[in-house]
């Protein structure tokens, strides 16, 4: 591959930004990639710095997944809790509320097990 700004000399690097290939002398090392120097040093930085970020915010994702998790099974169960406790009276107008409780215990204790998968693939556990 040669350098797209100056085609005779050989490429030493691909900038992170554009995707060209640059030659000694126009490459500007930014840390974690290449560069185009003076055009897009600020933009590969700028990339750098979002990396940067995601790698710390992602111990912080894991406790919103496990916290969603918890909270989303513990009111499944207690909805679910709730409509068997109430099981005793067999009279129809109460099994529109007892239904309707169990329906939310049961989507509530879906999505908890969508969050616990989640924080199973977040921390790459299998």
């Amino acid at each position: 591959m040669k350098c797209f700004y100056h085609p005779q000399a050989d490429a030493v690097a691909i900038c992170k930004n554009c995707g060209k290939g640059l030659c000694t002398e126009c490459v500007s090392d930014v840390g974690h990639g290449a560069a185009c120097k003076g055009k897009c040093e600020r933009e590969v930085q700028g990339y750098n710095e979002m990396i940067q970020r995601v790698v710390r915010s992602k111990p912080i994702l894991g406790g919103y997944y496990k916290m969603w998790g918890l909270f989303f099974c513990l009111g499944g169960f207690a909805a679910l809790t709730i409509s068997f406790l109430s099981w005793r009276n067999f009279v129809s107008s109460e099994n529109i509320e007892r239904v309707a409780l169990i329906s939310v215990g049961l989507i509530f204790l879906c999505i908890a097990f969508y969050y616990l998968l989640m924080l199973r693939n977040h921390t790459g556990k299998k």
